[in-house]
């Protein structure tokens, strides 16, 4: 709805089984102790890069009211597209361990490609057709409202294309950019897989890089030029971890606490030490360290209230990540309806923002997208004949 809409995407990354094999439940000829298995530590992740999505969000919602003069301004500055990197990386990690097991299963590729648009299509398009029908309804209260029929088309076929009025390469809901590049991942990763099943890291990374490499001959204001962006190679990274988490098998073993601290001390350090805006490749080690953390961390207290709050938070998170700027906007209306604004300050302002985030994701998660999942379940047993969980 607003500005911050702008500036970032999930992933994944994405939710239960789109970035993370974490809630993921085990495929047809899957071995038992592949990645696939749920990894704790990844669904905790993926919770942490969606609130840092949703906090960016509400800060600027919440400082956009401070502009005018009821309140003072949060001083917070939160990065929610180092969440965004942190999702592709996951995305890498999740698609590449779910594939290498299934590589030799005839005709994969194809089956990949269709389990991954089911797992991402009908989420995204419910809220961008939430999105366009608040543009037509709260015309004035919603940015970038005007209507175009081949950017509608576009956004819903994850194809980049100049919005309407600035000619930025956003979709109609704005949070969908990193929606885009995800199925772009998905379609290269298909590729890789229908060419070489042999070797599906190598020719990931020789794709990978070579779409790279050709971001600074491809014309600008095109799909082209911005899919092939640097931002791309976090998905290989993503590959890459998954590759060695395949080929090491040590492990450490921490309670919840030990490493939820240790992303708490690697968001510090990004905040400290990356500014807002600086290159983004200076984002891309500490987005790497931190999944590559979560692959060779096993988490041993699984079993906790602790754990099982983050574990549902990190189910919850694709859900998160694509509803939680209706429910900000949402509070942000009732506030100023119920002329709430001089009344309260700008961190209650905030915390509202945040807690109607966390319930809108997990209702929409528990309501919506469960049963939508269960719904691609049937689709793939008619088009497949064998009947599977809901992907990651």
């Amino acid at each position: 709805m607003r500005d911050a809409a702008e500036t970032l995407p999930a992933t994944d990354e994405s939710a239960r089984q789109e970035t993370t094999p974490g809630a993921a439940c085990m495929q047809p000829g899957t071995p038992s102790n592949s990645t696939a298995d749920k990894i704790y530590s990844i669904q905790y992740l993926r919770i942490a890069a969606a609130l840092m999505v949703v906090f960016q969000h509400g800060v600027h919602e919440v400082n956009q009211i401070a502009a005018t003069g009821h309140f003072g301004t949060t001083n917070l500055t939160v990065d929610g597209v180092f969440g965004v990197k942190v999702f592709f990386v996951i995305s890498g990690f999740i698609m590449h361990a779910l594939a290498k097991p299934r590589l030799k299963t005839p005709g994969y590729w194809w089956k990949f490609l269709v389990e991954r648009f089911l797992r991402v299509a009908p989420m995204y398009w419910l809220a961008t057709t939430l999105f366009l029908c608040a543009a037509v309804l709260f015309s004035s209260q919603v940015n970038h409202a005007t209507i175009n029929p081949l950017h509608v088309l576009a956004s819903y076929g994850f194809v980049p294309y100049p919005r309407p009025g600035d000619q930025e390469m956003s979709p109609v809901l704005a949070l969908g950019w990193s929606l885009n590049y995800e199925m772009f991942f998905y379609v290269l990763f298909g590729a890789c897989i229908f060419l070489n099943t042999r070797s599906i890291t190598l020719a990931c990374t020789a794709a990978f890089v070579l779409i790279a490499a050709l971001h600074g001959f491809t014309p600008q204001v095109t799909a082209l030029n911005y899919l092939s962006k640097p931002i791309i190679l976090l998905f290989l990274a993503g590959a890459l971890i998954s590759y060695l988490h395949q080929v090491i098998s040590q492990r450490l073993n921490l309670p919840s606490w030990a490493f939820v601290a240790i992303i708490a001390m690697l968001v510090g350090i990004k905040q400290a030490f990356v500014p807002l805006d600086g290159p983004i490749q200076e984002e891309f080690p500490l987005a790497i360290a931190m999944v590559a953390a979560a692959a060779f961390i096993r988490i041993n207290d699984s079993r906790t209230l602790v754990s099982r709050v983050l574990t549902t938070g990190g189910d919850a998170s694709f859900s998160l990540y694509l509803f939680h700027i209706f429910a900000i906007n949402a509070v942000i209306l009732i506030v100023k309806k119920l002329h709430f604004i001089d009344r309260i300050g700008a961190y209650p302002v905030l915390s509202l923002c945040i807690m109607a985030s966390l319930a809108a994701g997990y209702l929409v998660f528990r309501y919506i997208e469960t049963p939508i999942l269960s719904w691609t379940v049937r689709v793939r047993k008619s088009l497949f004949g064998f009947v599977s969980k809901p992907q990651p």
